[in-house]
């Protein structure tokens, strides 16, 4: 996407309505989620693009950002459906924990990103939630995302277009049916992260400047 272009959509989104201190638009469908963003990064986390056989421990996928975390340390790639196909999970203990809490950073200069969330469970049995932070002091409101047919084999996509660089998305599952106080973690899994600017695109965009900062000054010439 130009940059103008970028420019345009973040200030009109600035100027949208905002509940409780939200502060992006959201998208539940990948197709219109991906044709708002424009040029963007898709990371299966499968062998065929390059992720290590899960199980395995993964931090970074494919250059300093994005990352993924989870209790402070590397995330987990797991199994999911048919081989080979694989999900990004939580980890704790050094081994797969699906029950643990993911975290995404994107690149800097990074404000749209989406993925589809697996195993979901019926409505009103479990739900996503997802928190993302941006740096400010804004107030911080969670999205609760619910499975919307009810057959947790069917993924259920989350993306969102923030008005400032997202700087870090938790996303984990939890039991709403729990008796128990507190949050109950369940199952979390999540794939096909999708993040705009692409790597490409914001490379472009950062590096642009430069021939500006680069350009040579003429050198002052004493008066004859």
């Amino acid at each position: 996407m130009h940059p103008r272009l970028i420019s345009i959509a973040l200030t009109l989104l600035a100027l949208l309505p905002a509940a409780a201190g939200a502060a992006g638009v959201t998208f539940s469908d990948r197709a219109a989620f991906q044709a708002a963003i424009g040029p963007h990064k898709i990371y299966t986390f499968d062998p065929a693009d390059g992720f290590p056989l899960a199980p395995a421990p993964i931090q970074f996928l494919g250059g300093p950002f994005p990352q993924v975390s989870s209790n402070g340390g590397p995330a987990s790639l797991d199994t999911y459906g048919p081989s080979p196909n694989q999900a990004l999970t939580g980890r704790s203990n050094n081994q797969v924990d699906r029950a643990a809490i993911l975290t995404i950073f994107p690149a800097p200069a990074q404000h749209a990103i989406g993925f589809d969330i697996l195993d979901l469970g019926s409505p009103g049995a479990e739900s996503a939630t997802i928190v993302i932070n941006d740096g400010s002091d804004r107030l911080v409101v969670p999205y609760h995302i619910a499975d919307n047919d009810g057959n947790p084999a069917t993924p259920v996509f989350f993306g969102v277009i923030w008005d400032m660089d997202i700087t870090g998305l938790d996303v984990y599952a939890e039991n709403l049916l729990c008796a128990g106080p507190g949050t109950c973690f369940t199952p979390n899994l999540i794939d096909n992260l999708t993040l705009a600017p692409e790597p490409t695109s914001l490379f472009l965009l950062l590096a642009a400047p430069l021939p500006i900062m680069r350009r040579p000054r003429r050198s002052a010439t004493a008066p004859g």
